[in-house]
């Protein structure tokens, strides 16, 4: 992440620290799961600098491989196909 980037997410961060409501939810989540969903919901400051542009990458493609392909396709497709009703399955 720049500067510029770092400087709006703890700028977002704070603002979210600050509402009551993201604070309850932030502690109810904590308390209410164990193992791997007890991760914060909310990233903590301190790992700001682990962010990088590869971990994201890494984390887009676990998110989509969760996501059904079709799902996928209907998101992504209407960027590159708009214009008719071609059977999109066919292309992939």
């Amino acid at each position: 992440m720049n500067g510029f980037q770092l400087a709006k997410v703890k700028g977002d961060l704070a603002e979210l620290m600050n509402n009551p409501q993201s604070l309850l939810l932030e502690a109810l989540h904590t308390v209410g799961y164990q193992g791997g969903l007890a991760k914060p919901l909310v990233v903590p400051e301190s790992s700001l600098s682990l962010i990088t542009a590869d971990s994201l990458a890494q984390f887009v493609q676990v998110c989509v491989s969760l996501i059904c392909f079709k799902d996928v396709q209907y998101c992504m497709l209407p960027q590159f196909i708009r214009k008719s009703d071609v059977c999109v399955s066919a292309i992939f």
